[in-house]
């Protein structure tokens, strides 16, 4: 059993709740037992601060904002036609035909209409514009102009993109390559045939980081061979390993491990990528799951 941190470090904190609405810590029992306050107005009691951080607290009878279903806007003529709602990005979809909830007509904000499509897609916002092609969620358009640094100190820029295994990319010499894939840009694999690379792999490897799957970074530190490696985690811990567990996430952490005055003394979870531990101040004893980030700001009890 944990005591409760003092009051005041997340008495306060906001959220985005996954139904879109802001919330806000209004009182803080415990980990267990906190207390929100939508932009509403409405209070919700009793929830944990593990749900506060994942945005898993909602309000009875509202409806989820993005993922599910959306706020619909109803036309006053009391029938589904004029109907709209808002999806995530921006665009309004309007209802301008309704046969049957199978088959229905929609226009978008630019006027592009699509026909025969689902009811519960529309309210759902799972209906895309035709004229945007799109891959994997990201608009085509979006990736022209991408810059990336090589590791040896090199810039390349998408300046043509047509599909995922087909762009080109232009070096700050002005050097432009050819029909190449999303992978080889995004994984530093596309290499400049007027600057070869020239660099020793030992002083390219040091200081290559990794998000760990505990959710804090580690970095390399050492490096002798692939097999021969020491990396430091976020926390200050360092742990020689291999080269192919360091790139796998398979470096284990100490536990417990002392970091200041905190001591870390098991994982909690992950949330947005940030590590929580179970952990507990050796100066003023009171304990609670923190991120480093709030082991390193915690101030003592007086």
């Amino acid at each position: 059993m944990y005591n409760i941190i003092t009051t005041k470090y997340r008495l306060g904190e906001k959220r985005i709740a996954n139904n879109g609405l802001v919330m806000t810590i209004v009182e803080y029992n415990s980990s267990m037992n906190i207390s929100v306050q939508f932009e509403t107005g409405e209070i919700v009691r009793n929830k944990t601060y593990s749900n506060f951080t994942r945005g898993n607290i909602g309000l009875p009878n509202k409806p989820r904002k993005y993922g599910h279903i959306l706020e619909i806007e109803r036309a006053n003529s009391g029938s589904h036609i004029g109907d709209k709602v808002t999806r995530p990005d921006g665009n309004t979809i309007t209802i301008i035909a309704f046969r049957n909830k199978a088959d229905i007509d929609v226009q978008f904000d630019d006027g592009t209409i699509k026909e025969n499509v689902r009811y519960d897609n529309f309210i759902r916002g799972n209906i895309h514009n035709p004229k945007h092609t799109r891959i994997r969620g990201i608009l085509q358009k979006d990736r022209i102009g991408l810059c990336k640094d090589t590791k040896d100190h090199q810039k390349m820029t998408i300046i043509a993109y047509r599909k995922s295994n087909d762009l080109d990319v232009q070096f700050d010499d002005g050097t432009i390559v050819y029909h190449r894939t999303w992978q080889m840009f995004n994984e530093d694999k596309i290499q400049n045939p007027n600057k070869p690379r020239k660099y020793c792999v030992t002083e390219s490897k040091i200081g290559e980081t990794m998000l760990h799957h505990l959710g804090i970074s580690m970095k390399i530190i050492e490096y002798v061979n692939t097999d021969n490696i020491t990396v430091q985690f976020d926390s200050g811990y360092q742990k020689q390993c291999s080269y192919s567990n360091f790139k796998r996430s398979k470096v284990k952490h100490a536990f417990p491990y002392t970091m200041g005055d905190i001591t870390l003394i098991q994982p909690a979870y992950v949330f947005n990528g940030a590590g929580n531990f179970i952990c507990t101040c050796n100066k003023c004893h009171l304990s609670d799951v923190m991120t480093l980030e709030e082991m390193r700001n915690h101030i003592c009890k007086k």
